[in-house]
This record gives structure tokens, sequence and C-alpha cells, in this order.
């Protein structure tokens, strides 16, 4: 009866400190309203208590009070652990939740987690005061408080399981939103992150998987957007034992020389597998840019080990008895020339541009001799430098023509059928300063550089010849020009997705805060991070201005952009807009006083590179690529590299910070 009176008592006055807990929890977050506040005015409001609990009891026996001291200083106990408890609490929310564990600025972590630390700081700061101060026993209050956590515990142990999952796989990093896996055979992009599951999108099917935390942390996971966004992958076939291994893997490396999807650096690479019961065994590995084309890529490899193995008479491996074909490329070819009989290709060169209303006798004659190539797409029908033996005229599909100068591959005219193509080349006999590429599969007439000469001399075609070779030359050189502009433009949009991807890398590393960092923001210092981010924004600010006519969703683009850098992960976004919005403000009131401002502001980061180049990375990363050549930006640009004393080059920038990461 004593025992259940005892623990009653105790109970009560674990209740009555709880509530009077709650009331000065409560009190404390609407007076400090600013959660980075509440740190400073913590630790300010311990120091102050801890100097209150030892200057008590001489205060009050010197005023004839002291036989009230024990009591005050119990109660002035009780405030100083509450308020250590107020300020862990306090720090472990800005630091571990809206910081290390949080995605972009935003908490992610569940309720569950963030509320029952909070629950557990401020019990044990009850339990001290209790035990300590109050001489209370606390035994029958831990052993009911652990027999409710164990019971707590063991019917929410899956839901717990997940969440310290998520825990696990948000700590480390190993996957983000936006990222390209492969979970328990499963591929996709990662579309969400919660402290329950992961979504995984699959591009090609349109549907969305979702995993439990617990069964992602216990898998392996295949990144393929990390170290590099660039993916690898592979196909396998089988040759039969006749064709020579290095010889198949020669042409096959020929044929894709001018691929369009698969990267011609780093090359495509092969391993030779073996022999197995239907023959020598090949694996193709190739690289190409992310998702998006990755059946392009694997596509235009295959069409490339097709086209190589007909080319050279080489044969895959099949089981052919079964398939009633003995030999598939002589039997393709004969289905080609009947199917393209010679009437039928005296009748399509009659509509030609370049051959109509010629003697059909002539054209039968030239055409008895023509050859027919159907390729498809990446081979080429002839390269740069061959020699020029032949006419082409395109019967079937679309052959485009490129010319390469400097390493720059240019487009200068797509044939379509009825178009011809290498006529100036065998008019002029000399070698081909271009090469034709099959774009689709394509099916060409070649007629003999004899025959066209033997055209000319016998019906005076010289002239026309020469009014389409320059009617040709024309066409080229406007097409070099549209195809250079839009180079330029596909290269510095590949310029700024390399610097973004960098940017994303390099972003945690550079701004990562440590604790002691942290604490000193909260107690009202400046640190370079709130240096950076003012430099930041006056950057942008800048560069909104230079779009003024469009100012408004130069802004959203903005906030929207350093979000995707994850910039705002280690900042305030809100915080971030409303300095962007007041520097903008100032250059819409001022612009000269106020761009003066703004420059200084950002050249006072001249003296940390490290600092310099992330400022000016994240500019160039605010830039649209088709804004690269406006001079207003240009000149913006220049003026913030020139501040910040870095050369104004994407490419170096973006190196540099590689290193800075990788030092």
């Amino acid at each position: 009866m004593e025992f259940t009176e005892q623990l009653s008592q105790i109970f009560g006055f674990f209740i009555l400190l709880s509530a009077s807990t709650v009331l000065l929890v409560r009190l404390a977050s609407v007076i400090i309203q600013r959660r980075k506040l509440r740190f400073r005015y913590g630790v300010e409001a311990g120091v102050i208590l801890w100097f209150l609990y030892h200057a008590l009891e001489p205060g009050l026996q010197w005023i004839d009070y002291g036989h009230y001291a024990l009591d005050i200083k119990n109660a002035v106990a009780f405030l100083w652990w509450i308020n250590l408890a107020f300020v862990i609490d306090t720090l472990t929310s800005l630091y571990l939740w809206d910081g290390l564990l949080s995605e972009k600025g935003k908490r992610r972590t569940p309720k569950l987690i963030t509320g029952g630390v909070t629950f557990i700081l401020y019990t044990l700061a009850i339990i001290i005061v209790l035990h300590f101060y109050y001489d209370k026993p606390i035994g029958a209050l831990l052993t009911a408080s652990g027999a409710v956590a164990l019971i707590v515990g063991f019917s929410a142990q899956s839901t717990l399981k997940e969440v310290f999952s998520g825990v696990s796989l948000n700590a480390t990093r190993a996957i983000r939103m936006g990222d390209f896996i492969e979970v328990n055979g499963t591929y996709g992009e990662v579309y969400d992150i919660n402290w329950r599951s992961i979504s995984i999108k699959n591009p090609h099917t349109d549907s969305l998987y979702i995993f439990p935390n617990s069964t992602v942390s216990s898998q392996v996971i295949l990144n393929f957007s990390e170290p590099t966004p660039r993916f690898k992958y592979y196909i396998n076939f089988t040759v039969e034992p006749s064709a020579p291994p290095e010889k198949v893997i020669r042409a096959i490396e020929s044929e894709l020389k001018y691929s369009r999807y698969v990267f011609r650096t780093p090359k495509p690479d092969f391993n030779i597998l073996g022999f197995t019961e239907y023959g020598l065994e090949i694996r193709l590995r190739f690289f190409f840019d992310g998702d998006d084309p990755w059946w392009d890529a694997q596509n235009e490899v295959c069409m490339a080990v097709w086209g190589a193995m007909k080319k050279h008479g080489f044969r895959l491996s099949l089981k052919r008895g079964q398939m009633h074909s003995p030999f598939e490329w002589d039997e393709l070819q004969e289905k080609l020339v009947q199917r393209l009989s010679p009437q039928y290709v005296l009748n399509f060169v009659k509509e030609t541009n370049l051959l109509k209303d010629e003697n059909d006798s002539q054209l039968a004659l030239t055409v008895d001799d023509i050859m027919i190539e159907d390729l498809n797409p990446p081979s080429c029908f002839h390269h740069i430098n061959d020699n020029s033996d032949f006419l082409y005229i395109v019967l079937e599909g679309k052959v485009e023509i490129y010319s390469n100068e400097d390493d720059v591959e240019i487009c200068v005219q797509t044939c379509l059928p009825g178009d011809y193509f290498g006529l100036r080349e065998v008019v002029e006999n000399k070698s081909h300063q271009y090469y034709a590429q099959a774009k689709e599969y394509s099916v060409v007439a070649k007629v003999s550089k004899d025959k066209v000469n033997q055209l000319i001399d016998n019906n005076n075609l010289n002239e026309r010849f020469k009014s389409n070779i320059a009617s040709v030359d024309k066409l080229r050189s406007e097409n070099k020009v549209k195809e250079l502009e839009r180079l330029i433009v596909e290269q510095q949009s590949h310029a700024k997705y390399q610097l973004s991807v960098e940017l994303r890398k390099s972003i945690d590393h550079l701004l990562k805060k440590s604790l002691l960092t942290s604490i000193k923001e909260h107690l009202g210092f400046l640190p370079s991070h709130r240096r950076i981010l003012h430099a930041v924004m006056a950057g942008c600010a800048l560069l909104c201005k230079a779009a003024a006519e469009k100012e408004s969703s130069e802004r959203n683009f903005i906030i929207s952009s350093l979000n995707k850098f994850d910039f705002f992960k280690h900042s305030d976004e809100r915080h971030g807009a409303q300095i962007l919005d007041d520097y903008l403000e100032r250059l819409n009131k001022d612009p000269e006083i106020a761009r003066k401002h703004l420059i200084d502001l950002i050249s006072k980061q001249a003296k940390n590179s490290k600092n310099a180049h992330l400022i000016a990375a994240i500019c160039w990363g605010m830039v649209d690529p088709k804004q690269f050549d406006d001079e207003a930006v240009k000149l913006v640009m220049k003026d913030i590299c020139d501040a910040l004393q870095i050369p104004l080059d994407v490419h170096s920038i973006r190196e540099k910070l590689k290193s800075i990461r990788l030092a």
C-alpha cells in the first residue's frame, strides 16, 4: 500500500513537471518564432540560470530568506535542465532534421522520429530533476516507462524497421532523387524517397515500383548515375567459328566509327567470352549519354553488328537448320536485286532532277551496269578521302552528308529518294571531302565514274552537271552556317549540363557545415556560408536584370535551378529568395549604385578560390545556353568573373571545382 502511494506521488509530480515543461516550451516557441534565434536565446538563458542557481543561496541568506533557498534553487535547476533539453532539441532540429537529413532544404524526417527524440530529451531532463534535486526514487518510474516503450516498440516493429532503414539511406546518400538505379532486377528513375519506401519509375514502361526501405537497404544497388552521368551497357552475340574474331571486332568498330548515340570516346570495347556450343561468344560494351538515348544506342549497336556481318560475309550463330536459312546474306541480296529490277531503277532515275529528259537508250545502257547497295545506320556509303568511284542516287531511305572540320562534324545535306551525292568528286576526279551516312535503312544506286563521264560526253550534260554542282555547294554552305549555330548552342548546353553535374557533386563537399560552424551561425555570427549566399544572390540578381524583358520568369527559374543544384539544402530557400528580391528591387531603383554594390559584394569572395569558383559555377548554371552569346549576359558574367579574379570559361571552372572536390 505504501509503495503504491509512493508511486502515485512520483507519477503525480512527474506529470506536474511534464505539464510545466510543455507550457514553458510552447511559450518559448511562441515568443521566439524564428528557430535560428531559439538556439542563441537558449544558450543565453542557460548561462543566466547557471549564475542564478549559484548566486541564489548567498543572496537569500543575506536578506534573511535562506529557508526558501532550497525550493527556489530546485525550481531554477528544473528550468536549467528543461532549457538544456530545449537547446539540444533546437540544435538537433537545425543540424540534423533540417540539415543533414533534409532534402533540398525541406524536412523529410517523419514526426515519429523527430517527436520521439524530443520526447526522450525532455523526459530525461524531468527524470534527472526528480532524482537529483527532489530526491525521488525513479526505479519504478523507469521500469514502467521501459515496459511502455517495449510494448510500443514491439507493436511498431515493422514501421520502425522501415524508418531506420530510411535514416541509413538518407544519411549515406547512396541514392538521390533523379538517379537511375537498378534494385532487385528493377530499373528506373528514383521518383520519391520517404521514410517508409522508395519509388522507382521505369521510363520505358511508365510504371511505378514501390520498395520498402528495408528491402532496398539489404539489396545490391546498381546506380547508373554515379560516379558519372554517362551510362554503360552491353550486348552479347555469337559468331560462327569460321569468322576470324579480330576481323569481326574491327568490322564492327568501323561501322560504329560515326555513331550518333554510342560514345566514340571512350570507344566501345569488346570481350571474347569464349566458345559455346554455337560458336564464339563476344560481348560488346558501349557508353551513351544517360537514360534518354538508351534504346537508340542499343539499336545502333545491333544495327552496326548486323551491318558488319552482312558487309563482310560473316555469319551469326543461329539454328539455321530449323530456320531453313543456309546462307542469309546471299538470299537477302537476291531479294534486293529482284525487287529493284533494272526497269524499276530506269524509271526511277528518269524522274530525278539530274537525269530527267535524257535519252532512254543511253540511260538504259547506264542502268544495266548500276550497282545496288543497302546499309543500316550508322554505316557509311563512303568516308572522307575515299576515292570517288561512283555517283550515288538514293532509291530508298535517308542519307546524310557530313563534313568534318577541326573534329566538328556538321550535317550539310540530307538526301531523300531521288537525290544524289558524289557528283562533284566524280566529275572533277577528286577524293571525297565529306562522308555519307545512312540515317535510316537506305538503298542507293551506284553509277560508276566511267558511265557518268560517258553520259556527259554523249549527251552534252557538262553545263547541267556544273549547275547542279553549284546549287548543291550553295545548299551545303547555307546548311553549314545553320548547323554551326545549332551545334554551338548544343555544345553550350552540354557544357552547362556537365557543369550542373559537377555542381551537384561538389556543392555538398564545398558547403557542408561542421557542427561548430552551425553553432556559430545560430549564435549570430556571420560565417562564410551566409556570405556565399549573399554573393550568389548578388550574381543571380545581376543576371536576372540582364534579361529585363522577362525578369519575373528568370527569377523563378533561378530559384528552381538553385534547388536542383541542392544549394538550398545548406541554406534557407525563403531567406535566399528574399535576398534576391531585395537586390532586384535595388537594381530597379538605382541600377548604377546597386550594380557597383553587388559587384563589390561578390569581389569579397575572391580571396577564397574555393568559394570564388563555386559562385562563378552557380552563376554560369543560371544562364540559358541560348543566352551564352547575348552581349548583356556576357558582360555580366565577365564582371562577375573579373570580381572573383577567375577566367571567364565554363570548362576551367568545372575542372577547378572537380579538383577541389577530389583533393
